[in-house]
C-alpha cells in the first residue's frame, strides 16, 4: 500500500491497524485510529485501500494472517453484540428490574458469592452503562446503598466483576434462546389445535 500514497504508515501501523479492526470491527474507523494514532480519515482511506486491493498486493501469508485475525474478532464481535442484545430483552422483561429479575441457574460456589440481588444489579448496570464499561460499573456497585454493609460484594475486583457480568450475560443469552424455542413450540401447537378444529367443524358441516 505505500504505492498508494501511505507512505507514512509504518510496520508498526500496520500491526495496530489489524489488531483494531479485529476488536472494534473493519468499519469502525474512529476507534481504530485511535488505536493507530493517526486522523480518521487517513485511517478510513487506508482501510478501503487495505480491503479493496490488499489481498492482491500483500503477500500471501501477511494477508492470511491479517484476515485470521481480523476474522476471529468479527466473531467475537458478534458473540459480545448476541450477549448485548440478550441483555437488553432480559432487562426489559421486568418492570423494575432492580428488585424483581428472577434468574433461572443457581450458584454452587459456597455461602461467599454473588447473590440475587447483587446479579440483578450487575445486569442492569451493563444495561444502563454498557458492555465493556467494566470500571463505571465497578464503581457503581461499590458506590450502591444497598451493598454499603455487603463487604465480600464491595471488595470485589474489576475481572471478578466482569466475568460475573459476563456469566451473567450469557445466562440471559440462554434463556432468551429457550423463550423463542418454546414461543415457537407453542405457536406450532396452536396452529395444530386451529387445524384440528376446522377439520372437525368442517366434517360435522358435511354429516349434517
Amino acid at each position: 500500500l505505500l504505492a498508494m500514497g501511505f507512505g507514512g504508515w509504518s510496520k508498526t501501523d500496520y500491526g495496530a491497524f489489524v489488531r483494531a479492526s479485529a476488536q472494534f470491527g473493519e468499519k469502525n474507523y474512529l476507534a481504530i485510529a485511535q488505536e493507530v494514532g493517526k486522523p480518521d480519515e487517513e485511517v478510513r482511506r487506508y482501510s478501503q485501500a487495505f480491503w479493496s486491493v490488499g489481498s492482491q498486493r500483500m503477500p500471501t501469508d501477511v494477508w492470511m494472517k491479517a484476515m485470521t485475525k481480523v476474522d476471529a474478532g468479527k466473531k467475537k464481535l458478534e458473540a459480545v453484540q448476541g450477549m448485548i442484545e440478550a441483555t437488553r430483552k432480559k432487562v426489559e422483561r421486568f418492570a423494575n428490574p432492580w428488585e424483581t429479575m428472577t434468574f433461572k441457574f443457581k450458584s454452587s460456589r459456597g455461602p461467599k458469592e454473588f447473590t440475587p440481588q447483587s446479579n440483578r444489579y450487575l445486569l442492569t448496570f451493563v444495561q444502563m452503562y454498557g458492555y465493556g464499561n467494566w470500571d463505571r460499573i465497578h464503581q457503581a456497585v461499590r458506590a450502591c446503598h444497598c451493598f454499603k454493609f455487603d463487604y465480600w460484594l464491595r471488595s470485589r475486583t474489576r475481572e471478578e466483576v466482569k466475568r460475573q457480568c459476563e456469566r451473567l450475560m450469557k445466562e440471559a443469552e440462554k434463556e432468551n434462546q429457550e423463550l423463542v424455542r418454546r414461543s415457537a413450540d407453542e405457536e406450532k401447537q396452536r396452529q395444530k389445535e386451529e387445524a384440528e378444529r376446522v377439520a372437525t367443524e368442517e366434517k360435522e358441516r358435511i354429516e349434517s
